[in-house]
């Protein structure tokens, strides 16, 4: 059987070797895209993760302000400065020596005066998570409110 012009072309032109060539190029280059959208869904992952435990610190944070709030109003000489942690006893906040822990997260709340009725409060959360450490710090100013205004 004699071959066409068009089947001799084709032929020549094409190599034993050369589907092979494809085959390697193929395979790179499904793996290249398979590694970038790999990387993409770890990423997200990891994201999504570090705001949830972020949104959480903020949260504890917040928390730690409406208890020292709370021992204000009960009396505001019970703000002693320096760094405390906070408990819970007998159903009233109390400031405590060390810092509180809840699940992962470390609170620290360190009051420093300002004047003589005015404290700054700093609530300090830290904790680590499954990538990398975090921490975020709220901060107010409490005033004594059992002194009369001038």
């Amino acid at each position: 059987m004699k071959k066409t012009a068009a089947e001799k072309k084709i032929s020549k032109t094409s190599s034993p070797g050369f589907g092979l060539v494809e085959a390697i190029l193929a395979m790179s280059l499904l793996s290249l895209v398979a590694a970038v959208f790999a990387g993409a869904l770890i990423y997200g992952q990891q994201s999504a993760f570090s705001a949830g435990n972020f949104s959480r610190a903020v949260f504890v944070a917040q928390e730690g302000l409406e208890a020292v709030r709370n021992i204000r109003d009960e009396d505001f000489s019970n703000l002693e400065d320096g760094f405390h942690g906070l408990v819970i006893q007998d159903g009233v906040w109390r400031l405590t020596g060390e810092p509180d822990t809840t699940n992962i997260f470390s609170r620290q709340i360190e009051i420093s005066a300002v004047d003589a009725n005015t404290k700054k409060v700093v609530s300090t959360v830290s904790w680590m998570g499954m990538f990398q450490p975090g921490q975020m710090a709220l901060a107010t100013y409490f005033v004594n409110q059992q002194v009369p205004s001038p």
